[in-house]
């Protein structure tokens, strides 16, 4: 109208998403939808999440209050606060999600004093704490000890056989020279069922060749031990 034309105009659009690793298609979606479409973040290790944790966070509200728990999320938010005590010291707080649900988290400054870094928005970790039931009817995990899940390794003892008692002991005093933070699993056979158990986090490890030969040296009858890294 009025003497003006218009032309259509066609656009040819190059490239796919298998131009973008998984992580970036995330990062994409996050950044511009605000939330996630195409798949979670934690979606590649849903597999192994059974083995990093001793709870999803929809269970955690039907376990007593001060229980000791460890999850595996997203940290979906996180903020910086001063103290009111001491305004040059901080503390963490925000929430942290897995693929059942979320649960608002605290660190308190000397927890921070290790653990400052690894947490951030948008981190895969892996935190312990205490669970709390607050007046208000919410709830929230005091961290005690965090870990990056893309530096996780997850340790597997197979009992061969059934093992004496004395040896038992053998290994566990073995096992305590390597603590640390790695998730330990236990395999067993059970009348021709493979069972798989995950040791309290107060027995974790730190995955080394040095434990799987030593381990593997002294006890080769009776266990064999594999390490998988999260990677």
């Amino acid at each position: 109208t009025g003497g003006n034309s218009y032309q259509m105009q066609s656009f040819e659009l190059y490239g796919s998403d298998e131009d973008f690793t998984d992580r970036e298609i995330q990062e994409f979606e996050k950044e511009y939808l605000g939330f996630y479409v195409t798949s979670h973040p934690l979606e590649s290790i849903r597999d192994k999440l059974p083995f990093l944790t001793t709870h999803n966070i929809t269970d955690l509200e039907n376990i007593p209050n001060d229980s000791f728990v460890t999850v595996c999320g997203l940290l979906s938010s996180v903020r910086q606060i001063a103290t009111k005590k001491d305004p040059t010291k901080f503390l963490k707080a925000g929430t942290i999600e897995d693929l059942t649900g979320e649960i608002d988290f605290v660190a308190f400054h000397k927890t921070l004093q290790e653990y400052n870094s690894l947490l951030e928005p948008e981190k895969k970790v892996i935190i312990s704490g205490k669970y709390q039931k607050r007046e208000e009817g919410s709830s929230q995990i005091v961290i005690e000890s965090v870990k990056p899940v893309d530096n996780s390794n997850i340790i597997t003892i197979a009992l061969k056989k059934e093992v004496p008692f004395e040896t038992i002991i053998a290994i566990k005093d073995s096992l305590i020279q390597y603590k640390g933070t790695d998730p330990l699993v236990f395999k067993a056979d059970n009348n021709g069922e493979e069972k798989k158990i995950l040791a309290s986090p107060n027995f974790w490890l730190s995955a080394s060749n040095d434990l799987t030969q030593k381990l593997e040296k002294q006890f080769s009858d009776f266990i064999s031990v594999n390490i998988n890294s999260l990677c």
